[in-house]
C-alpha cells in the first residue's frame, strides 16, 4: 500500500478531438478514481463538435480539470504530445486516456502503487474491448483473435527486460501484444517526444511501449482495467480503412517490414533479435516485401518501389533489385516462413 508521504501526483492526459459522442463517461471515470491525488489535463485538437463544451462544463465543476484547445489542429501524435506538455510542473506521473475509453475507478491507484512499491518507472496493465452497437461479427472475430497482453506476462509482477524479450518472442511479436497509451502508466522524467517511432502510423503506440520495456523493468499489472472502445470512428479503423495505395502499403506491409529491420539492426531490440532468431526475423522480412507486390497485382512494381524509397529505408537493400519473378519469390518465402508465419499470426 502507498505510505502517506508517498502520494505524487498524477495526470490523466486526455488528447480529444470530435469525442462528444463518448466524452462524459470517459470524464466521469476519470474524476472519480479512487486516488485522489489527481489532475486532468485535456488538450482538443481543434473540434468541430460540442467536445470542447463538454470539458468546460466538465471543467467548471472539477478544479482538477483542466482544458486547453490547439491554436492549429496538430494531428493524432502531436495531441498525444501537447497533452503532456499542458501538465503541471508538480506532475510526477502520466496516465493516458482517450477521449472513448474507460478504467476501472482503481485503476490509477493500483498502477501507481505497483509503481512505487516495486521501484518501477512504467507499468501495462491489460484491457478489454468495448463493441459500439452495430459491430460486425467480422470485427469482433478479428479483435476476438488479438493477442492478449494478460497471456504473455500471466503473473502481476516486475519483469526484467530479458524475460520481457523471451515471452513475447514466444508470441505475437509482430501484433500489437501490448495494448494502446490508456494501459500504461510512466514516470513524467523519463519521457520525451522522441520516444514515439514517428515514421509509423498504425503501430506508433505499440513500438513506444516495447521499446520501454525492453530497455528497463516494467511493472505488469494482470488485471483488465482498462476498457478499450471500438467504433466506426476510431483511428485503429479509419487507419485500417485508407483506400490510398500509399496509406494501404504503409499500414499493411511497410510498417511490419520496418518493425523487423529495427530488429535487425536497431540495439534497442537485440535481446528480441536473440529471442527470435536472425534468420528466422530475415526471412519473414522477406516474405513480406514480396508479399507486398504479390497482394497489390494490379500495381506498377516501380509505382510500390518509390513509395518505399520516400520511407527511411530507401537506402535499404530490401528494395533493391527486386527484379522479375516475384511470384515465384513470393512462393518461395511463403512456404519457408510457414511455421514462423503461424508461431507469429503473421
Amino acid at each position: 500500500m502507498l505510505f502517506r508521504d508517498q502520494k505524487p501526483l498524477v495526470s490523466i492526459s486526455i488528447p480529444t478531438y470530435n469525442g462528444a459522442k463518448y466524452i462524459e463517461d470517459t470524464l466521469n471515470c476519470a474524476i472519480n478514481q479512487s486516488y485522489t491525488n489527481i489532475e486532468i489535463i485535456i488538450t482538443d485538437d481543434q473540434s468541430t463538435d460540442n467536445t470542447l463544451e463538454i470539458c468546460n462544463a466538465f471543467a467548471a465543476k472539477d478544479k482538477r480539470i483542466k482544458v486547453f484547445q490547439n491554436k492549429i489542429n496538430l494531428g493524432l501524435l502531436g495531441n498525444w504530445c501537447e497533452v503532456v506538455d499542458k501538465t503541471s510542473k508538480e506532475s510526477d506521473w502520466i496516465k493516458f486516456l482517450f477521449q472513448d475509453d474507460l478504467m476501472e475507478p482503481n485503476t490509477v491507484l493500483k498502477m501507481i502503487n505497483a509503481a512505487l512499491t516495486h521501484n518501477v518507472d512504467f507499468v501495462l496493465t491489460d484491457r478489454q474491448y468495448i463493441f459500439e452497437n452495430g459491430t460486425t461479427e467480422v470485427v469482433k472475430e478479428a479483435y476476438a483473435k488479438m493477442p492478449q497482453t494478460g497471456k504473455i506476462f500471466k503473473r502481476s509482477k516486475k519483469y526484467s527486460p530479458e524475460e520481457t524479450a523471451s515471452l513475447i518472442a514466444k508470441n505475437d511479436f509482430f501484433q500489437n501484444c501490448l495494448g494502446e497509451p490508456p494501459c500504461i502508466l510512466f514516470k513524467k522524467s523519463k519521457y520525451s517526444h522522441s520516444d514515439y517511432p514517428t515514421e509509423f502510423l498504425q503501430t506508433i503506440d505499440y513500438l513506444f511501449i516495447l521499446e520501454k520495456i525492453l530497455k528497463d523493468n516494467f511493472y505488469f499489472v494482470n488485471e483488465k482495467l482498462i476498457q478499450f472502445r471500438i467504433h466506426s470512428s476510431s483511428q485503429t479503423n479509419k487507419n485500417a480503412k485508407e483506400e490510398s495505395l500509399y496509406k494501404r502499403i504503409v499500414v499493411h506491409y511497410y510498417e511490419r517490414i520496418k518493425l523487423f529491420h529495427f530488429l535487425l539492426n536497431h540495439p534497442h531490440y537485440q535481446k528480441s533479435k536473440a529471442a527470435i532468431g536472425r534468420i528466422n526475423t530475415y526471412i519473414i522480412n522477406k516474405y513480406l516485401v514480396y508479399k507486398t507486390f504479390h497482394k497489390n497485382p494490379n500495381r506498377d512494381p516501380k509505382e510500390i518501389i518509390l513509395i518505399f524509397q520516400a520511407t527511411e529505408l530507401k537506402d535499404s537493400t530490401y528494395f533493391k533489385n527486386i527484379g522479375k519473378h516475384l511470384y515465384l519469390k513470393y512462393l518461395f518465402f511463403k512456404f519457408t516462413s510457414t511455421f514462423l508465419r503461424k508461431k507469429y499470426s503473421i
